[in-house]
């Protein structure tokens, strides 16, 4: 008798150790197109508040050798380095006038051969402009596992209620991020309410950016500021730092 209370208190005990872990609420932030040189400069940043991001990288063929070493040490400082198209394509343009095959060869696979060639393997894809394509996903999942669009902010002005940006942790790997460029028009309270909302429910908030703000006030540049209040409110609010390819492994 004592050695089967032994036995099923292993037992217990294993099932309990191998149990996987509980799913921590967080964010999500990435950054699209190939603004390297600006990202390498906020790195700093990134650091002062251990936020690890996911930098999604166009047309990689034509990078500099110098930009390749920046995102190697980005990655080596523990963040991701994704996909973001070889030619920057809106997929439903491209398909109607190449068809599915060229935009894949064209598109996705392409920029992964480009980054596989300098020592990169990308797990996560953004949509150049958001743009899905009914069967997109489909075909791109076999070469990334994460596909990131967007979503606009909606009439009230209020990220709660955008149930797309927010991933449960549900294993739907076709993730939805909102904006915090200029055009976006996010202010803190919005993104206070939103982080919020994430940690209650336990959810992962996904933002994205392109440019930190030069001055010119282009339509794809974010505030430096902002970017800094998402870092500091995430910490305040107990939040955790995910890349895409972490939101993919946690349900491993």
């Amino acid at each position: 008798m004592n050695r089967i209370l032994t036995l099923l208190s292993l037992l217990v005990l294993v099932a309990c150790n191998s149990a996987p872990q509980t799913k921590k609420a967080g964010v999500c932030i990435s950054f699209d197109d190939r603004s390297i040189a600006e990202w390498y400069q906020m790195s700093g940043l990134l650091d002062q508040y251990n936020a690890k991001v996911t930098f999604f990288i166009t047309q990689f063929d034509s990078l500099t050798e110098n930009e390749v070493v920046k995102l190697k040490q980005l990655q080596l400082n523990g963040h991701e380095i994704g996909s973001h198209g070889n030619r920057h394509a809106i997929s439903e343009n491209y398909i109607k006038e190449y068809g599915w095959n060229k935009y894949i060869d064209d598109e996705i696979i392409a920029n992964k051969l480009a980054m596989q060639a300098k020592g990169f393997e990308p797990v996560s894809f953004a949509y150049p402009y958001g743009a899905k394509y009914w069967f997109t996903d489909y075909l791109i999942s076999k070469y990334h596992p994460a596909i990131r669009s967007d979503l606009p902010v909606n009439a009230e002005n209020d990220l709660t209620k955008i149930e797309g940006i927010f991933y449960k942790f549900d294993g739907d790997y076709e993730f939805y991020s909102m904006g915090f460029d200029s055009n976006y028009h996010l202010t803190h309270e919005m993104i206070t309410k939103a982080m919020k909302r994430a940690k209650m429910n336990n959810e992962v908030l996904l933002l994205h950016g392109h440019v930190p703000d030069d001055g010119k006030a282009k339509k794809y540049e974010f505030s430096m500021e902002l970017l800094e209040f998402i870092l500091s409110e995430a910490n305040r609010q107990g939040l955790v730092f995910y890349r895409f390819k972490d939101l993919v492994n946690s349900d491993q």
